[in-house]
């Protein structure tokens, strides 16, 4: 028997195993009696529908189609509504006695109309959406074979009241956009990645040659990450869930959480195993800060960091708290020693907050505290409106004075710029031992003297967080953040241990020497440390009994003078100036002793070993402490096998033999991968522990700081725009009606001169600054 309607739909080759033809012929006594015959044609999947020719089928044609259950159906009548210019979407639905879906109806997207209640509503918060919906007829109803349990199309309307939507608009309609399960995959991977969700649009809009082309719209990712979120329960549940996961990789994970009265979560600390061992080698200097709007609840996020041996920003424990009072600092600063083991920092630097001052102080009352020189700087130009003021202060803040000369150098300043009755200028003098050089000088601080780090750690951590993040996701985009910051670590490992470095300098030994012990950043350190060494020279020299002390003096600067003493049997070295005790490098008066002592190594004793490229020999990172974040290798191979994919799609879209045969490798493909890889879900179990089970979202936070709008501030208004050339306000300078005259008057002038130049001299504009009496001799060294 000929079936000469496969060739009409596009079929010229025999059907397939997932394609297959039925005919009933229920009279053949007779040899003249008509054949009556009834052909199916089974669609079994998405598969199955790329053959079809959606755009030439008529009504007739479509009802010959059976499917194994209803969303197949729905996809089908979908993409035919999509080939003739409409959408589809469900409307009626009829069940069985046993609740089974029997019969469903497809309706045009314009079927109905908008109820009168949503059309005279007057009080909106946004713009109403257009009104689409015109009472359209057509529709198709598919009902299941009681015998077969198979569905098919019972009777179909193709009759619109409206024009077909064009070719061109046909992806904007709502019943032809939305996210499948591998776009969703897809999309979440790279959110894992820190990649915003706009952003993301634009690389699925790469992948397919065009946004045109991207079968979903930017707003529909973003309800899918809103479903997702919702779906999720209670964020701050969700968030302890996260980190108790990430305990099955990493056993030293470390949390700990408050609760308010109201049971919302209050603070959560956070510190992974591989933080700590950083912390247990580079601990001995803290910086810690707070920055904002970081999550959806606006908490500050406080970070606690170091320096590692490359002199990068290491983190060794973070937290999102509600306030910054100073009992959250003392609870903070209680789980970092508990999560460290009790071991305490050296040195710890802040922007001078009182909380965390105060805090310091009773969690850690023997280590030195100091303020950031940035944020003090700042405050001088705030408090003390005068540029030789901030000039003189900065000096006294930085330059390595003795504290005679510093105590004299204070009250000239105070008396040159007349601030001796300044509240803030006591307030810094009390506070000298935490910030003035001169009375902080052979206190390690690893070259901290700034939070910047911390402060650029927030800038890095921008590119993966935002505002927009809840509790869950910040967590999951922060890790990211560690895990790039880790991964810069890596590859500074890798440009230390490969390869030697080229000697640069006079002193070839001690360069050479000082390159295989140090890292690549502090090498690079050290050897602008050895230039700095020909500046000065050793001048004399003082034998004790027990060591010798050189006289090192500044190049033509007899009054610039300092100690370096030597033990031989140690082969230690201390230099008056105490850099190497601030530091851990040695200062260029102790080189120019080992210069002069014709020395070619570095003496162990000035070698600080976290400082080295041996600095974490001590600790085993491959056995744990390992972060239990997104499975890199996961994403990998799901990337390789992507792009495979890609590849075929590309060779046999175009070829209906080439799709035929594709598909039904992949059929088989797909049905032994499932059979064999799929893994089941475990029946009940629970990421929730048994005391957060009723915990609440924290409330959006109230953070320090001035309010976002300066107009709302209480006592204070926007001041008035005011003109820089008449002095009126309510205009500038560019609106000014007065200069726009003068301006026409002088171009005038200007075309009028007979000798085409410009009279206007530079007098005026000689920049001639104020007489600066403070000459090298201030600094020592």
């Amino acid at each position: 028997v000929e079936i000469p309607l496969l060739n009409h739909l596009g079929w010229n080759q025999t059907p397939k195993n997932n394609f297959q033809v039925k005919m009933m012929i229920p009279d053949l006594e007779s040899e003249c009696a008509p054949i009556n015959m009834i052909v199916n044609y089974s669609i079994n999947g998405v598969q199955d529908m790329g053959g079809v020719d959606f755009k030439n089928m008529t009504t007739t044609d479509i009802m010959m189609y059976d499917f194994p259950n209803l969303e197949v159906a729905f996809t089908f009548y979908n993409w035919y509504a999509r080939m003739h210019g409409f959408c589809s979407r469900k409307s009626k639905k009829k069940k069985n006695a046993n609740k089974e879906d029997v019969r469903q109806e497809f309706v045009c997207y314009r079927q109905g109309f908008r109820e009168d209640r949503f059309k005279d509503n007057k009080i909106r918060q946004r713009e109403a959406k257009p009104i689409t919906r015109c009472g359209c007829k057509a529709k198709c109803v598919v009902s299941v074979n009681r015998i077969t349990q198979r569905w098919s199309i019972r009777s179909i309307n193709d009759v619109h009241n409206h024009p077909a939507v064009k070719e061109l608009f046909i992806g904007f309609l709502p019943g032809h956009r939305g996210m499948d399960d591998d776009d969703i995959i897809q999309m979440n991977h790279y959110k894992n990645s820190g990649i915003r969700t706009s952003q993301i649009f634009g690389t699925f809009a790469n992948q397919v040659g065009g946004y045109e082309n991207v079968t979903f719209s930017q707003k529909d990712m973003y309800n899918v990450v809103d479903k997702d979120r919702r779906s999720k329960g209670t964020d701050s549940r969700a968030a302890l869930a996260y980190l108790r996961s990430l305990k099955s990789s990493d056993p030293a994970m470390y949390w700990k959480h408050t609760v308010d009265k109201e049971g919302r979560l209050q603070h959560l600390f956070w510190s992974d195993g591989r933080c700590q061992m950083d912390y247990n080698i580079f601990g001995d200097v803290l910086a810690f800060d707070a920055t904002y709007k970081r999550n959806r609840y606006l908490c500050p996020i406080v970070i606690f960091s170091g320096v590692n041996h490359h002199n990068q920003t290491t983190v060794f424990a973070s937290a999102i708290v509600a306030n910054e009072i100073e009992e959250t600092y003392v609870w903070l600063l209680e789980c970092l020693l508990e999560a460290m083991k009790g071991k305490m920092p050296k040195s710890v630097i802040t922007d001078g907050d009182l909380a965390m001052k105060n805090a310091i102080r009773k969690v850690f009352p023997d280590v030195h505290h100091r303020l950031c020189a940035w944020h003090l700087i700042r405050n001088a130009t705030s408090n003390v409106k005068s540029n030789r003021f901030t000039h003189l202060f900065r000096k006294l803040m930085l330059c390595d004075y003795e504290i005679v000369d510093f105590e004299r150098k204070w009250n000239d300043m105070v008396i040159e710029c007349g601030v001796h009755d300044n509240n803030w200028v006591l307030d810094m003098y009390q506070k000298k031992e935490m910030w003035a050089a001169a009375h902080i000088r052979g206190k390690f601080f690893g070259g901290f003297r700034t939070t910047s780090r911390c402060e650029g750690l927030h800038s890095k951590m921008g590119k993966f967080v935002n505002y927009r993040n809840n509790l869950t996701e910040f967590l999951q985009h922060f890790n990211q953040c560690i895990e790039h910051l880790r991964y810069k670590e890596l590859e500074a490992d890798y440009l230390s241990m490969h390869g030697d470095r080229m000697v640069q300098t006079e002193f070839h030994l001690l360069e050479t020497n000082a390159s295989k012990v140090y890292t690549k950043n502090v090498f690079f350190l050290f050897r602008s440390i050895m230039r700095k060494s020909c500046a000065v020279k050793v001048v004399g020299c003082k034998q004790t009994a027990s060591c010798f002390i050189y006289i090192v003096n500044k190049y033509c600067r007899s009054d610039c003078e300092w100690h370096v003493s030597y033990w031989p049997i140690s082969m230690e070295l201390k230099c008056s100036c105490l850099r190497m005790e601030s530091i851990g490098i040695p200062c260029d008066h102790i080189i120019c002793v080992m210069v002069y002592m014709n020395m070619v190594e570095i003496p162990s004793a000035l070698v600080l070993d976290r400082w080295t490229k041996n600095a974490k020999d001590s600790v085993n990172y491959t056995s744990q402490g390992q972060s239990g974040g997104w499975d890199s290798m996961s994403v990998c191979r799901y990337k390789s096998l992507n792009h495979r994919c890609r590849e075929i799609n590309n060779l046999v879209c175009k070829n209906p033999e080439a799709y035929a045969e594709t598909m039904e490798l992949l059929n088989d493909i797909y049905g032994h991968v499932k059979s064999k890889y799929e893994v089941q879900p475990e029946d009940g179990k629970k990421i929730e522990g048994h005391g957060d089970r009723y915990l609440q979202n924290p409330l959006t936070a109230k953070t320090k700081g001035r309010v976002a709008n300066v107009a709302g501030r209480a006592g204070n208004k926007r001041k008035q725009t005011q003109c820089g050339f008449c002095g009126i306000t309510g205009h500038n300078k560019q609106t000014c009606g007065a200069f726009k005259k003068q301006k026409t008057f002088v171009d005038k002038s200007k075309t009028t001169d007979d000798d085409g130049h410009d009279d206007d001299d530079d007098d005026d504009d000689s920049g001639g600054g104020g007489d600066d009496d403070d000459d090298d001799d201030d600094y020592r060294g």
